[in-house]
């Protein structure tokens, strides 16, 4: 039995025509894909400048800023982590991991800055604790229920000095003023002292509206060229 020519054509496999692709699918097709750039990178910074820094990794070198949770300022030299941005060659420092010094240069101060207002919160207690501290700014205002200072010596130095409180007391082995003018207002002065009260004065006035009141078990005035004594009426003996 002899098959007919339709069966013949149909155990043929069937022809696919393919169109060439363009040079430009080619070329893609040859080239490898690119290399995906980095979650994190590592690197160190080679040059400094307007709020960015020039940084060195594996893959080259990148102008970064600083990101808003590093507030420890980068210095060249530093050895930083940091995350690329999305446009080439960019990216932020977020965390500045060692710091190197040459052999020949003192290690450069840490500074911490802050772009803007700063609120510092601490629900419990709060220590500094430093070898020496200073504090520099226009103006500083300090509200607490409660201020305790403790100090070996206190030395201030400024222009001048106002202070308003409702009662003020010194305690202490001494005092010692030295002023050009010295001068005081009160509605009433009460002072007492113990041992010897004494005052030297190139001219003492003393005036009294009322009565002015000197008694001690003894009391002696001396004049050394004139002694001079005046009034509508003079009593002397008891």
């Amino acid at each position: 039995m002899k098959a007919s020519p339709l069966s013949h054509a149909a155990r043929r496999p069937a022809h696919r025509s393919f169109s060439p692709l363009p040079p430009s699918a080619q070329q893609q097709q040859q080239q490898p894909a690119a290399e995906p750039a980095p979650a994190w990178l590592q690197g160190r910074v080679i040059a400094s400048g307007d709020n960015n820094w020039l940084v060195q990794d594996a893959h080259g070198t990148r102008r970064m800023r600083r990101a808003l949770s590093c507030l420890l300022l980068p210095e060249v030299g530093d050895v930083v982590a940091g995350l690329p941005a999305a446009e080439p060659g960019g990216g932020w420092i977020v965390a500045v991991l060692e710091r190197n010094p040459a052999p020949d240069q003192a290690p450069a101060p840490q500074r911490l800055r802050v772009d803007g207002d700063l609120s510092l919160e601490v629900q419990g207690q709060w220590r500094t604790q430093a070898a020496s501290a200073q504090l520099q700014a226009e103006s500083v205002s300090v509200q607490a229920q409660t201020l305790s200072t403790r100090f070996d010596v206190h030395r201030s130095l400024g222009r001048l000095v106002e202070a308003t409180v409702s009662c003020t007391r010194w305690v202490g082995q001494e005092l010692t003023a030295v002023v050009d003018r010295w001068s005081q207002h009160s509605q009433s002065s009460s002072r007492q002292v113990e041992g010897m009260d004494r005052a030297e004065a190139g001219h003492m006035e003393l005036t009294a509206k009322g009565v002015l009141h000197a008694h001690g078990q003894h009391v002696l005035t001396e004049g050394e060229n004139l002694v001079k004594t005046r009034g509508g009426q003079i009593h002397f003996g008891g």
